[in-house]
């Protein structure tokens, strides 16, 4: 199956949760927002949504600063 995740494509050998995608690749919950085709997933969406062939993944990293 695969998905393009940050624009580009990747390979998944199953169905996955949007959360085990983000642990396997070491990217933290905190700071983190996810959009799948479009669509921004609430973190409390994450453990209980899956991954399916053709979806878009692009993930943003919150930075504050000054």
């Amino acid at each position: 199956m695969q998905i393009k995740f940050n624009g580009k494509l990747q390979e998944l050998a199953h169905e996955q949760s949007l959360q085990q995608f983000l642990a396997e690749r070491g990217i933290p919950a905190d700071g983190t927002a996810c959009a799948v085709n479009e669509e921004i997933v609430s973190k409390a969406q994450w453990a209980t949504f899956m991954l399916t062939d053709g979806m878009q993944v692009d993930v943003f990293s919150l930075v504050a600063g000054g």
